[in-house]
């Protein structure tokens, strides 16, 4: 199928990690759909380590993106309506 967010990090990733060692933040750790693939590179411009989870492709479950991600700042979820209301794959996820 296609994916139109696909243009912005191409493609779908578990687990991916952006950096740019010249911004002013610190870590972003990111929980999200296809829909946040759009504002990854806008945030890039603020943090200097971003690391995006998308339950949909991620083997693991939350705890082991935040295990995996180390020490964060800030935590942000990004998630469209849809996929909260309908994806089963965020409520497994969240496994304990």
């Amino acid at each position: 199928t296609y994916d139109g967010y696909a243009v912005y990090l191409d493609g779908n990733h578990g687990l991916l990690e952006i950096t740019n060692a010249a911004a002013p933040e610190g870590t972003l750790l990111v929980f999200k759909d296809s829909f946040a693939n759009s504002l990854l590179p806008l945030f890039s411009a603020h943090y200097s380590r971003i690391i995006a989870m998308d339950a949909r492709y991620y083997a693991g479950n939350f705890s082991d993106a935040m295990a995996a991600a180390g020490e964060v700042d800030q935590v942000l979820y990004v998630y469209s309506m849809d996929s909260l209301m309908n994806d089963t794959m965020v409520a497994r996820k969240l496994g304990r």
